[in-house]
């Protein structure tokens, strides 16, 4: 599978897991899919999306995940 296929089906997936509540797995999925194309994720409106329900789920508290998410959802555009 061409990357750029395999990051997209990774910020679909994320999406529907983040639709689920799994909310872990699914910013687990996000991460990745940064890890392997960072252009692609940060300029992604599903991916504001999915980084925006995922905010709503686990408001940021100061603990290591919601701060990683928070930092995520910068990169990305998701907040200000």
């Amino acid at each position: 599978m061409p990357p750029k296929r395999g990051v997209s089906h990774r910020i679909d997936y994320a999406r529907a897991l983040s639709l689920a509540g799994q909310g872990d797995s699914a910013f687990a999925e996000l991460r990745t899919a940064e890890h392997a194309s960072p252009q692609l994720v940060r300029n992604n409106p599903r991916v504001r999306d999915a980084l925006r329900d995922l905010i709503k789920q686990f408001p940021v508290t100061g603990s290591a995940r919601s701060s990683e998410l928070f930092m995520m959802a910068q990169r990305c555009r998701a907040v200000e």
